[in-house]
């Protein structure tokens, strides 16, 4: 079964997770030819990056945590999926960035991967929410720790649960 289209925003895309563990898996999925032709990967960040600066810190903090060496053919056309943006998660005001970077299509599947602190994941979504992002197609993944105990995981699932519905929450 081919995977839809999607666009796959990592909250925290410069992060530590990010470099060690979700892009050596999305390169890995490319390379096996899992990912449709135009999926595309969005890196949101405090960084103030530009798209160069960025695709060098990935190939020296992502690149060597592949198990095999990339051939540089699939490299390269897996770099040309990664987009970089810069944002502070906390500050609606610069979502606008995310939404010039996402396709215009209300049909796309986007999936929101909070690779940041459990205590910016209602916050996130509410800026998702307020910049228009959060859609019927949209999906958002939710990094652990799930907070610090019981009380602050049922508030952090009832606060993106105000934008999200159940069957678009995923817990990792």
């Amino acid at each position: 079964m081919a995977l839809s289209d999607f666009d796959l925003v990592f909250f925290g895309g410069s992060g530590d997770l990010a470099m060690r563990k979700l892009l050596p898996a999305m390169y890995s999925r490319d390379v096996c030819g899992d990912l449709p032709e135009s999926a595309r990967i969005i890196c949101v960040g405090l960084d103030d990056l530009t798209q160069e600066q960025f695709l060098r810190f990935v190939e020296t903090n992502s690149k060597p945590h592949i198990k095999e060496t990339p051939q540089e053919a699939n490299w390269q056309r897996f770099l040309g999926r990664i987009s970089y943006v810069a944002l502070n998660a906390t500050d609606v005001r610069t979502y606008e960035k995310l939404v010039a970077a996402l396709r215009d299509d209300a049909a796309l599947t986007r999936v929101y991967y909070l690779a940041t602190p459990p205590q910016l994941f209602a916050k996130i979504c509410d800026n998702l929410a307020s910049a228009g992002l959060a859609t019927p197609n949209s999906r958002v993944v939710l990094e652990k720790p799930l907070g610090r105990d019981l009380a602050s995981a049922r508030k952090i699932n009832l606060d993106v649960g105000k934008v999200f519905a159940e069957s678009q929450i995923y817990r990792i």
